[in-house]
């Protein structure tokens, strides 16, 4: 019996999605630093909300079509890392994913552990602005 390999399946697609998000990344890094005279943490930011961004629409474009779908998980890291406004704004622009709780119930987690940060040190970051 010759086994068939399904449409839209592959034996690890979140490894594609991973170098995708990172190509692009690299990508809008080198040319932001042309603007911003190389800081690499708005770069970043730029690079990693932009990819998590693309790869929300192109979910929603092979959920859509049928075709090879991005794990959450490859969602859920992306906004780990640093992209999780680019998943909000996709989840906004292209209707994707409001349905699954749980995976809102990750970003609301997701979104409170970078705040933490924010919230600890927002003495030492309001005194870097104080003129």
């Amino acid at each position: 019996m010759v086994a068939e390999k399904r449409r839209g399946t592959m034996s690890n697609p979140g490894v594609i999605f991973v170098l995708f998000q990172s190509a692009i990344v690299l990508g809008v890094m080198g040319a932001a630093s042309l603007y911003y005279r190389y800081q690499p943490l708005y770069s970043y930011i730029a690079g990693i909300n932009l990819a998590t961004f693309i790869l929300m629409g192109t979910d929603k474009l092979q959920a859509q079509r049928n075709g090879l779908r991005a794990p959450e998980s490859s969602i859920l890291f992306g906004g780990l890392i640093g992209g999780i406004l680019g998943v909000y704004a996709g989840i906004w622009v292209f209707r994707h994913k409001t349905q699954k709780a749980k995976f809102i119930l990750y970003l609301v987690l997701i979104t409170f552990l970078q705040m933490l940060p924010l919230i600890y040190f927002s003495e030492y970051i309001r005194g870097l602005f104080h003129y």
